[in-house]
């Protein structure tokens, strides 16, 4: 009698070749989550076959998929192919290595990225497996410095600037201020971000005065304010608190919106309302975002005013806001937009909607439900089925066997569907 794992040979082979003829990214990670479950290590040489084949794109699945059966055969299958094909799958190798417990691998990565001979398109690929998640010990973090020291190019610079700060590697700390302060080098910002995560007080102080000046770049300003946001305390928050107040800049105020957000600084909630009340339709737009982060109910009122705001992406952030907070004053912004004749707008309506699993939200989605777009329908029906299920939890609710089905292009039958659900509806809500 044949083995098991030949009797899912076919399978396994099948989703090999599947994986090959897909370049969806998302379709590619589903097939390898599948291969996993089903490779046994009699499949270890179809994979290493594979592998062998290429191209380099499939490879990390392949090994990912070794890494999955485990044991003696997996590992040295995995050890024999470390130094072959390319950086990426060697990579790839080394870090299935390190989660079956064997580290040779990384170490292995460690010595050859800072090998002189190493080209800087491969180093960039192998960097990544160089943070402190992958590759503990002070020879990473040796090592990273020897190429941050020597190596021209800056895109790879910032990335190893990145990996010595998961480090957390203090010994770096002269390094980066010497790249701090010379103003021609391109990762100078990114250094100095990384001095303030390593806590150095006298960084900390230059970037929150450049912040304050305006002389932080655009692409520099997500790491900058990362930076200020681990490093945070009273004296940061107040400055921030100050910047948003009284910047020109629209990018650089929904950046410190997001991050008092993060930081929960309810200091900021009323320069938030001021803001969701304004004129600029981003930044309003953040302010509601972090109002929806630290608002409480004492919040309501200030909110109900927006329902009228002009915008619509405004009144239905608000509406989504009071509604999260079982406000149902939301709800009449909400079945007016359902009428928009935009599906923008219907879309985002159904989207405020989905946190609502009571009666009152029922006969919006209906109404929804009925809708010309694909989207609003199929999120509405997704809605009902929540808020149906948490009226009725001892029930199961299947819309395909009540006779809905959102995907179908007949109006007529989705229409007397949606009336049959009404009658049931009418007969069994809840007073």
């Amino acid at each position: 009698m044949l083995p098991l794992a030949f009797l899912f040979l076919d399978e396994v082979k099948d989703l090999v070749d599947k994986l090959r003829s897909t370049n969806d990214l998302s379709a590619r990670y589903q097939l390898e989550m599948r291969l996993g479950r089903a490779a046994k290590p009699a499949h270890v040489p179809l994979f290493l076959k594979e592998i062998e084949t290429g191209p380099e794109e499939i490879r990390p699945h392949l090994v990912r998929a070794i890494r999955s059966v485990g044991g003696r055969e997996a590992k040295s299958s995995l050890k024999a192919i470390l130094g072959r094909y390319d950086w990426g799958c060697r990579g790839e190798v080394a870090v299935a290595l390190k989660s079956l417990d064997d580290d040779s691998g990384i170490k292995w990565l460690v010595a050859e990225f800072s090998k002189p001979t190493m080209k800087r398109e491969d180093r960039l690929r192998v960097v990544q497996y160089l943070f402190s998640w992958y590759a503990e010990g002070k020879e990473t973090a040796a090592a990273l410095r020897k190429v941050l020291e020597s190596d021209a190019d800056s895109a790879l610079r910032s990335r190893i600037i990145d990996a010595l700060v998961s480090h957390r590697d203090f010994e770096s700390i002269p390094l980066l201020r010497k790249i701090a302060g010379e103003s021609a080098d391109p990762p100078r910002t990114e250094a100095r971000a990384a001095l303030v995560k390593l806590g150095d007080a006298s960084a900390l102080e230059e970037i929150l005065s450049d912040l304050e000046t305006g002389k932080i770049s655009a692409t520099s300003l997500y790491r900058v304010l990362e930076a200020l946001r681990a490093s945070a305390n009273a004296r940061v928050v107040d400055r921030l608190r100050s910047v948003l107040e009284n910047s020109s800049e629209t990018a650089t105020r929904v950046q410190i919106v997001r991050i008092l957000s993060l930081l929960r600084d309810t200091k900021s909630l009323p320069i938030f309302h001021r803001l969701a009340a304004g004129s600029d339709t981003s930044l309003a737009t953040a302010a509601l975002e972090g109002i929806l982060e630290l608002a409480g109910r004492s919040e309501i009122d200030k909110l109900k005013k927006l329902l009228s705001h002009s915008s619509p992406d405004i009144r239905l952030k608000a509406a989504e806001i009071l509604l999260a907070l079982d406000d149902l004053a939301g709800m009449e912004v909400v079945r007016a937009e359902l009428a928009n004749s935009n599906s923008l707008w219907r879309r985002r309506a159904v989207t405020a909607l989905l946190s609502v699993r009571r009666r009152e939200s029922v006969e919006l989605y209906f109404v929804a439900m009925a809708d010309a777009d694909l989207q609003v329908r199929t999120s509405a029906a997704h809605g009902l089925v929540a808020a149906l299920s948490a009226l009725f939890p001892y029930r199961k609710f299947d819309l395909l066997r009540m006779g809905y089905d959102p995907s179908s292009e007949d109006s007529v039958l989705r229409e007397k569907s949606i009336e049959r659900l009404r009658a049931w509806w009418t007969d069994h809500a809840p007073k």
